[in-house]
């Protein structure tokens, strides 16, 4: 996960673009991406080596911008209309039940496009929580 915060982002244009121009141009596979008043997370698939790298030049780009990375596990879950399952919920619980902490949560809102829940964890939570669950699953 790549995480780019800057306190003055807010209002201003370009921050996305710049770092969806970064992750473009080292190559790396977009995930997922939240964004909200003053900070940008992507998921990406690609080595710490890499998002270092890529955090460099973020840097470069935006000097008073914190950028951060650290691998996670992701445990995502689409469908058309999730809408009463507590996917999010039961998702999140199946991580605390592991013992785990849950770094981030999003949720989309059901409408024609599907409708996703993400669950963020540590690397390898998202597996030991699923395995935790009674039949494998949330």
């Amino acid at each position: 996960m790549l995480e780019v915060f800057e306190q003055d982002m807010v209002g201003a244009k370009g921050f996305v673009v710049t770092t969806l121009e970064g992750l473009t141009r080292h190559k790396l596979r977009i995930v997922s991406k939240v964004s909200n008043a003053n900070t940008i997370p992507h998921s990406v698939d690609a080595s710490l080596k890499v998002l270092r790298r890529v955090g460099r030049d973020l840097v470069r780009r935006y000097r008073s911008a914190e950028v951060s990375s650290r691998t996670v596990s992701m445990a995502a879950v689409v469908g058309r209309d999730l809408s009463g399952l507590s996917v999010l919920t039961r998702g999140l619980q199946a991580i605390a039940g592991a013992g785990l902490d849950a770094i981030g949560a999003s949720q989309g809102q059901p409408g024609p496009e599907p409708d996703t829940r993400n669950d963020i964890g540590p690397r390898a939570a998202c597996t030991r929580a699923r395995l935790a669950r009674p039949g494998g699953g949330v």
